[in-house]
């Protein structure tokens, strides 16, 4: 990719939601990993048996996680 900005993602403070499948064939994994790492405040969702759309392969999985990580920041 022409637009690494690795560098870059830990000065992210706000709260953020990775969501990614396991069977992803567009995006390597290892990618979320690394910037849910670098992100203080970020969580990966690893949505298992599924690919590059997780909101279109799992919707009921995706609407979960989001009202979740939603509700999470109304508290």
């Amino acid at each position: 990719m022409t637009n690494d900005k690795r560098e870059l993602v830990g000065q992210i403070t706000v709260p953020a939601l990775f969501l990614h499948g396991d069977r992803d064939p567009m995006v390597p994994i290892e990618g979320s990993v690394e910037a849910a790492a670098a992100m203080p405040n970020a969580s990966l969702v690893v949505l298992d048996d599924c690919g590059h759309w997780v909101q279109l392969e799992r919707p009921e999985r995706f609407e979960a996680e989001i009202r979740g990580f939603l509700g999470r920041l109304a508290e």
